[in-house]
């Protein structure tokens, strides 16, 4: 949920987390994803992706935030394109453009001049961070767009128990 995200931010923020950081648009200068991640700062990783970018982050693990989507399936696709269309900004933005060329590596210059990646950035966090509703969808993996992709609120209405690593583990209901 938002307010869980807040609590995750303000771990970081306040705690000592040892080699580990919690990297996002605010955190992370030149911040190329669409998701935070919590990185290993011991560790060095540069995507080719984003070799020419600034961002150099560590070993990491996504954090997919739950993304409440409206119960109204056209609502939901035009929110779904909006979002979309966001994260083709926010990747076209960061591109390596070495291997790029013609009306492509054209279109990804216009876009680093026309683009302010970092407003882009806070909308979509805006709607990851935002109070839940009452409604019946959620998107867990951010880069998939397809309805079978919808976890049901419900999942999240109560918990199972399962292993993971040696230990018990809580998860959604109805897990996979």
């Amino acid at each position: 949920k938002g307010e869980d995200y807040a609590r995750v931010v303000k771990i970081f923020e306040e705690q000592d987390t040892g080699n580990l950081a919690l990297h996002d648009f605010n955190t992370a200068e030149g911040y190329p994803y669409i998701f935070p991640k919590i990185i290993d700062k011991s560790t060095k990783l540069k995507e080719k992706e984003y070799e020419d970018n600034e961002y150099v982050g560590g070993v990491y693990v996504d954090l997919f935030l739950l993304f409440e989507l409206p119960n109204n399936k056209l609502i939901r696709r035009i929110k779904e394109k909006i979002r979309y269309i966001r994260y083709a900004k926010i990747r076209g933005y960061y591109k390596n453009l070495k291997n790029t060329s013609g009306l492509k590596a054209l279109f990804v210059k216009l876009l680093k001049k026309t683009v302010n990646c970092k407003r882009v950035q806070k909308k979509l966090y805006k709607g990851y961070t935002k109070p839940f509703k009452n409604n019946k969808r959620f998107l867990i993996e951010p880069n998939v767009f397809c309805e079978k992709n919808l976890i049901k609120s419900e999942y999240f209405k109560g918990k199972d128990i399962a292993p993971f690593e040696g230990c018990n583990m809580p998860i959604p209901l109805n897990v996979d």
